[in-house]
């Protein structure tokens, strides 16, 4: 590739240098090493397309894979007299053109789309956009991601498909978590998390006047497919999936909370993604359990969705601080559900909570015992 870039003069047919590129010369790795100068026109693109006949979904998702690594590669600027000279070939004589003026600072991905458009009308867009998942695909900045949704929406004319990257398990996991990565930090324009199948209502809460984006981040935790996909894809990138968590877990802890209630545990993969689940859930539930601002409106979504998270979470607090059993059989009294916590295990928590029920006249413990002799 190099030898095409800065080599010395070749009296070779641009095909025949094409060829020496690679055993298996593909539009995406000509691309790469012709720079930039490479969309610059719809002439060059048509003689390029006329080498690689057979372009497909899947040469077109490396090619949009390649532009979203490189779409800010100094080394792909090319300045007037960098190409090499390849013959009389038409597609020679364009790309020097190209080069006479400024050179192009990165790729004209729109005139890519345009010219598929035009020429490639049976290219079937979803299966560009599920032919990304490939060992060399990676999202590495916004202005990267940006280039994949928006080669998708001005090809189709349609929202990205969210669910191919939220509800679908990439066999590169890599690749598919760098795009959720930049995602979480993108604006509604770019990915639109409302898009999710599943999808949390949102609450009725107040963002502090230090939180000027919480209703950003809240669009995007309400999401929960990606938190789903996030605990999934923890089992091979724990580090990396810990740090997108580290922003929701500060910023709109309650929205975290109430979806990942919405998420049951058997549905999250066993080992390091379960496991994380619980961090998630204990290192929250504690805040609303207590008093919370928020904890009126918190607690009776987590209870509705995932009782047993609910009721984990309450022992989980009763075993680092007993003499909170007060609040948590208020906790209980206010979602109406002390008959069905005491129920749950260990016996130390609902031996505790009923004794203290009874003196507040919530239960009649006697009778309560004998139903527990009898069971």
């Amino acid at each position: 590739i190099c030898g095409f870039m800065l080599g010395p003069v070749s009296k070779k047919p641009v095909t025949e240098v094409v060829k020496d590129l690679t055993k298996e010369p593909s539009l995406a790795v000509v691309l790469e090493s012709v720079g930039f100068v490479g969309t610059a026109s719809s002439q060059i693109l048509a003689e390029m397309a006329r080498l690689f006949p057979g372009l497909n979904e899947a040469e077109v998702a490396a090619i949009l894979s390649m532009m979203a690594r490189t779409h800010s590669s100094p080394t792909l600027r090319r300045a007037p007299g960098a190409l090499p000279n390849l013959g009389d070939d038409v597609l020679t004589s364009a790309l020097k053109a190209a080069t006479e003026g400024m050179a192009p600072k990165t790729w004209s991905v729109e005139r890519f789309v345009d010219f598929l458009k035009k020429h490639k009308r049976e290219l079937k867009w979803d299966d560009v956009i599920r032919g990304l998942d490939r060992p060399s695909f990676e999202v590495s900045d916004n202005a990267g991601l940006a280039i994949i949704v928006n080669a998708y929406t001005r090809a189709t004319g349609k929202k990205f498909p969210v669910e191919t990257v939220l509800c679908r398990r990439w066999e590169h996991a890599a690749g598919q978590l760098s795009f959720l990565a930049e995602a979480v930090k993108s604006s509604a324009d770019v990915f639109d998390f409302s898009k999710s199948p599943r999808y949390a209502e949102a609450l009725s809460v107040r963002a502090g006047p230090l939180q000027p984006q919480y209703e950003v981040y809240a669009a995007v935790w309400r999401s929960v497919d990606l938190i789903e996909m996030l605990l999934a894809l923890s089992a091979s990138r724990p580090p990396s999936v810990r740090q997108i968590f580290a922003t929701p877990l500060s910023e709109c802890p309650e929205i975290l909370l109430c979806s990942l209630a919405q998420i049951k545990l058997g549905n999250v993969p066993q080992g390091g993604p379960q496991v994380l689940f619980a961090q998630i859930a204990q290192r929250l539930l504690p805040v609303y359990l207590h008093k919370h601002t928020h904890s009126g409106i918190v607690l009776p979504i987590v209870w509705a969705n995932n009782p047993e998270l609910l009721m984990q979470g309450m022992v989980v607090t009763y075993l680092s601080q007993p003499e909170d059993i007060g609040r948590l059989l208020d906790v209980a009294q206010e979602l109406r559900a002390l008959r069905q916590i005491l129920g749950y295990r260990p016996f130390t928590f609902t031996l505790d909570m009923a004794s203290l029920g009874f003196r507040r006249e919530y239960l009649n413990l006697p009778k309560w015992l004998n139903e527990q002799v009898l069971t």
